[in-house]
């Protein structure tokens, strides 16, 4: 356990590097690869700083400090308006669990210093928030595994190096019995990569077909058949506003609100931005109690859904009030305001959609009939 003292020191450093060591400005969203690139080069030089892997073992380039370390280091890059991280700390988690030593080895170094990129290959056209009804498929044949199937949405494939893939490894399984992990390669043979462009310009996401993709068996991670709750496990890290950066974004966007030119002599506008500084203090008291249940030793569990519904709340809302009250913040398709606007409607479907998380919390959480 730290002591305040430490924990304040940390992120004393931390803004100080933050302020000696900001990247310049993002390239413009529809230039996809020049986004990407500047988003490995900030995970490289954030690495090279000692700011990654704070929680991880030391064996593989971590610092073993508690998890709040985190929180705060995400939590500063928000409020800075600096690139948050990319997913790299939740699909760790998977390795850290469940992955063999020679997997750890292997993979997890040159994950933490931006060396090696992964993406994720959950979501299907048809296994969406349904994430259990997935049917990407993979056959043992001899020494390896044969993956046949297709995943949408998935965040930067078209620069990774790695997928995770959650895919179906027992024949006639239902639901989420019989699913595993696979690490696929990107570049194998029968991987095909197709990016789409979104509403903003932006080209974050792709789709993946494997046709008749081969890995070896050894790419196995975790039991074969039961990587469901694991998978569980990463997504609750993922929804997490405090562990992936979301909190600070929403101060950052506050102080932009009023530097911006919002008259806030207007009595309506005054409200508007209280209520946002209302939502934006509601998300950092649910995700303060979510960690302090972490440092008393418990892992994000399903509760962590409350945190993403109240952040959904609270980004949209906010982002609505930016175009609403800042003059000329709704022209022209790389202005902040607009894109922070259009990519905040889908808050509410990454990670899980609102409906289900609050499926989530009525069953799991306060233990309601389905």
């Amino acid at each position: 356990m730290s002591t305040a003292e430490e924990v304040e020191a940390f992120r004393d450093d931390l803004r100080t590097w933050l302020s000696a060591n900001r990247p310049p400005p993002a390239p413009p969203s529809h230039d996809g690869a020049a986004r990407i690139a500047h988003s490995k080069a900030w995970h490289r030089q954030l690495s090279a700083g000692g700011w990654l892997g704070l929680s991880w073992p030391a064996e593989y380039g971590g610092q073993e400090r508690p998890p709040v370390f985190e929180a705060i280091l995400n939590d500063e890059l928000g409020a800075a308006g600096a690139p948050l991280l990319t997913s790299f700390s939740y699909l760790g988690r998977v390795l850290l669990t469940s992955g063999t030593e020679e997997q750890q080895r292997r993979y997890l170094p040159p994950m933490l210093a931006g060396t090696e990129f992964w993406c994720q290959g959950f979501s299907e056209p048809e296994a969406g928030s349904d994430l259990a009804s997935l049917s990407t498929a993979a056959r043992r044949d001899g020494g390896e595994w044969v993956v046949n199937g297709r995943k949408i949405w998935t965040s930067r494939a078209h620069h990774a190096e790695f997928c995770l893939l959650l895919c179906r490894t027992e024949p006639g399984s239902d639901r989420n019995r019989g699913l595993s992990f696979l690490v696929v390669p990107t570049s194998a043979p029968g991987v095909t990569i197709r990016q789409f462009a979104l509403s903003t310009g932006a080209e974050e996401f792709a789709e993946v077909f494997f046709d008749d993709a081969r890995v070896p068996v050894g790419n196995l991670v975790g039991t074969e058949g039961e990587a469901w709750p694991v998978a569980m496990a990463a997504l609750e890290y993922e929804r997490g506003p405090g562990d992936v950066g979301f909190v600070g974004i929403l101060g950052h966007d506050l102080a932009l609100m009023e530097q911006a030119g919002a008259d806030v002599t207007d009595s309506f506008v005054r409200a508007r931005i209280g209520r946002a500084y209302v939502l934006t203090e509601a998300v950092r008291r649910v995700c303060a109690t979510s960690m302090a249940a972490r440092l008393a030793g418990q892992p994000p569990g399903p509760e962590i859904s409350v945190d993403k519904l109240f952040f959904t709340r609270a980004r949209q809302e906010i982002s609505r009030d930016f175009t609403d009250l800042v003059p000329g913040a709704q022209a022209g398709s790389e202005g902040k305001a607009l894109r922070d606007y259009l990519y905040s409607r889908a808050v509410s479907v990454f990670g899980g959609t609102e409906q289900i998380q609050r499926n989530i919390v009525a069953q799991r959480v306060l233990g309601m009939p389905r």
